[in-house]
């Protein structure tokens, strides 16, 4: 049978939708009603879902119960959800549109955007908390999001960020490489630990999901910097050309020697399924629409 990545990324996002809408309805009861529909505003409808669908692609390799991974997907889309909210703030990148419409500082305001991001952000690891699972199992989901989101993680990588922008040498490769690690790619790669976590793979297939998740992550950073060079606000849905005076790959190699950089990575993240086939095909192929999206 045909494998198509298109129908299981909107079979996915159609999905999680619902499932977000539910943990939506069953948290805000007593949520004062702006802060409501801010958070609403900012987690629904919108977004490619491709984290959800990550950690989704990788239980169902592993043959794990997809109801308890929905529940993951959920929490992780609602920390990357949280992070968007917070990264379009005037303090950050002070972002007028995030896809394709207002962004929520926009649409309401500064401070209650940031209320919206700080209740994703908790309510993410309520659900993780209340996962039917083993008690050791929802701890170590929840430390290793934390992590993932944390400041030797996302937040970290933010910093970093926005440490090169007034720094007076330009970043080394390594610094560059290592930013990006954790701004992007740490909770990319706790998409798929998550799965290891919750679903004990053999030690060989634990790392194979690890070695995915670091190429992943990297390469969807450069993906989101090719496109900030090369695409437009229209088709994006967020304003291009932000990131020119940032520290990226861009900067160091220039846009041919990163598309290099970037094909290097598709052909590293699907070599370690070789061994597997079939069965990785949902890994395998989202990694390299990733390539199509900038091409």
């Amino acid at each position: 049978m045909h494998y198509s990545f298109k129908d299981d990324l909107s079979q996915v996002q159609t999905a999680l939708e619902k499932r977000l809408a539910f943990f939506l309805e069953q948290s805000q009861k007593g949520t004062p009603e702006r802060l409501a529909q801010a958070i609403s505003y900012g987690l629904l409808d919108g977004g490619k879902r491709l984290r959800p669908f990550l950690h989704l692609s990788a239980v169902r390799l592993l043959g794990g119960d997809e109801a308890i991974a929905l529940d993951i997907a959920c929490a992780l889309e609602m920390v990357h959800c949280y992070s968007l909210i917070h990264d379009d703030l005037p303090c950050m990148d002070d972002s007028p549109l995030r896809r394709g419409k207002p962004s929520v500082q926009a649409a309401f305001d500064p401070a209650t955007a940031l209320l919206a991001g700080n209740a994703l952000y908790t309510l993410a690891l309520e659900i993780l908390a209340g996962l039917d699972i083993a008690e050791a199992k929802r701890l170590a989901l929840i430390k290793a999001v934390s992590k993932a989101s944390g400041a030797s993680g996302m937040m970290g990588g933010q910093y970093l960020d926005m440490a090169a922008m007034t720094s007076r040498d330009p970043f080394t490769l390594e610094e560059i490489t290592h930013l990006q690690r954790l701004k992007t790619g740490a909770l990319i790669e706790v998409c798929l630990e998550s799965a290891s976590i919750a679903f004990d793979p053999p030690q060989e297939m634990a790392r194979a999901l690890t070695l995915y998740g670091q190429n992943f992550g990297l390469l969807f950073q450069i993906s989101d910097d090719l496109l900030d060079a090369k695409g437009n606000s229209e088709t994006l849905g967020k304003p291009t050309q932000v990131d020119v005076s940032k520290a990226t790959f861009i900067s160091h190699f220039g846009l041919e020697g990163t598309e290099e950089k970037a094909n290097a990575l598709v052909d590293q993240a699907c070599q370690v399924f070789e061994l597997y086939g079939e069965p990785t095909q949902p890994l395998t192929q989202v990694v390299r629409a990733l390539l199509t999206r900038v091409s």
